[in-house]
């Protein structure tokens, strides 16, 4: 695993959910859904001004409502964020890439037996 992978996996595993920036390049903001860690987006004025509260008020914390894409500040302030649906909705399963797949299991088997039943010639 490469260090940023690594220093992902650590992250999570010290009970830190999530990650607030301005932005998150694409591969980075996948590899964290993929395990299991958030990003969150928010404008840089306010990722700013979230660090700084937090500085300022030693112990305060943010919270953040992945259901209601919601992160409030020490301060009482809520302030929206955008994700994907499908990245949400793994987030808040626990789902990982077989997980979601396996979820169309019945769909899956039931195209493959429609599709050999019209292509009969094709698996004798």
């Amino acid at each position: 695993a490469s260090s940023r992978e690594s220093a992902l996996y650590a992250l999570y595993e010290f009970g830190i959910p999530c990650v607030i920036a301005p932005s998150f390049a694409d591969i980075h903001a996948n590899n964290c859904s993929k395990n299991g860690l958030l990003t969150v987006v928010l404008p840089e004025k306010t990722a700013a001004g979230l660090r700084k509260q937090l500085r300022e008020r030693p112990g305060a914390s943010i919270g953040v409502d992945l259901e209601a894409q919601t992160v409030t500040g020490p301060d009482g302030a809520v302030h929206r964020f955008d994700i994907h649906p499908v990245r949400k909705k793994c987030l808040l399963e626990g789902l990982d890439d077989v997980a979601r797949t396996r979820q169309y299991d019945g769909a899956l088997a039931k195209f493959e037996t429609a599709y050999r039943d019209e292509r009969p010639w094709l698996y004798t």
